[in-house]
C-alpha cells in the first residue's frame, strides 16, 4: 500500500513538471487523485524517524502531521462537492497539490528545504479556507471589495489592485482587478493570497489576505495605496 501511494505520487509529480501540464485544462478528478496520493504518501508512507533526521524540532513534525490530517479532511470536502469549480479556483488548488508533491519529492532525497516545509503549511491553510467557503457558502469564490487609502485613512483613487497566490508570488501568476479603485471589486478564489496596489508606477506594500477564513462569500477590506 505504501509503495503504491509513493509510486502514484511520483507519477503525478512527473506529470505536473512536464511542460504541457502548465497549459492543459485542470481535470478535477485527476487533481483529486494527485492530492490524495500526495497526502496519503506523507500520512502513511513517510516515517517519523526519517523526518526527525531531517527536521530540526519535534514540534515541526507534529505541526506537519496536523497540517496533513487537516488537509485530508478538507480536500475530501472540496473534491466531494457538487460545485462546478471555476478555472481560477482549480488552478490555485493545483498549486496546493504541487506543494505536497514537492515535499514528497524532497523527502526521498533529503534534506527538505525550509521553504518546502513552509509551503506545505501554507497549502494546508489554503485548503482550510477553500473548504470553509465551499461548505458554508456553497461557492468557490469570494466577492472582494477593496478600498484603497493612505495612512491617514483618506481614500486614494485610480489605484490598480493586484493579487497573487501566496504559493506563487511572482509576476507570472499575478492577477489584476478589472477596475481602478476606489472602491474596486472582484471575485477571488477562496484561499491564501497576497494583495497590493499600484499607482504612477509605484507599488504599495504586499499584504497576506486570507480569503474565506470566515466562510463568507463576501468581504470588504482596506489596503494602503503607494506612498
Amino acid at each position: 500500500m505504501k509503495r503504491l501511494l509513493m509510486y502514484g505520487t511520483i507519477i503525478s509529480l512527473i506529470f505536473f513538471l512536464s511542460p504541457s501540464s502548465y497549459t492543459a485544462e485542470v481535470d478535477i478528478k485527476m487533481l483529486g487523485q494527485r492530492m490524495k496520493n500526495a497526502l496519503g504518501t506523507i500520512s502513511i508512507g513517510v516515517k517519523n524517524d526519517d523526518l526527525l533526521k531531517i527536521m530540526k524540532r519535534k514540534s515541526d513534525l507534529e505541526l506537519l502531521r496536523r497540517a496533513v490530517d487537516s488537509s485530508e479532511r478538507n480536500s475530501e470536502i472540496i473534491f466531494s462537492s457538487k460545485i462546478e469549480y471555476s478555472k481560477p479556483f482549480l488552478t490555485s488548488l493545483m498549486y496546493d497539490t504541487e506543494a505536497f508533491e514537492t515535499f514528497v519529492g524532497f523527502y526521498k532525497k533529503g534534506p527538505i528545504p525550509l521553504s518546502t516545509y513552509s509551503n506545505v503549511l501554507d497549502a494546508s491553510w489554503d485548503l482550510e479556507m477553500k473548504a470553509r467557503v465551499v461548505k458554508t457558502s456553497n461557492t468557490d469564490r469570494v466577492r472582494v471589495k477593496i478600498n484603497t487609502i493612505d495612512e491617514q485613512g483618506k481614500e486614494i483613487h485610480y489605484c490598480i489592485v493586484w493579487y497573487v497566490p501566496f504559493l506563487k508570488d511572482d509576476e507570472q501568476h499575478k492577477t489584476r482587478f478589472d477596475q481602478l479603485s476606489t472602491p474596486t471589486t472582484d471575485f477571488i478564489p477562496a484561499g491564501k493570497w497576497k494583495i497590493w496596489t499600484e499607482k504612477d508606477a509605484k507599488m504599495g506594500p504586499k499584504i497576506p489576505f486570507n480569503c474565506g477564513d470566515d466562510g463568507r462569500n463576501g468581504r470588504e477590506i482596506d489596503i494602503f495605496s503607494p506612498k
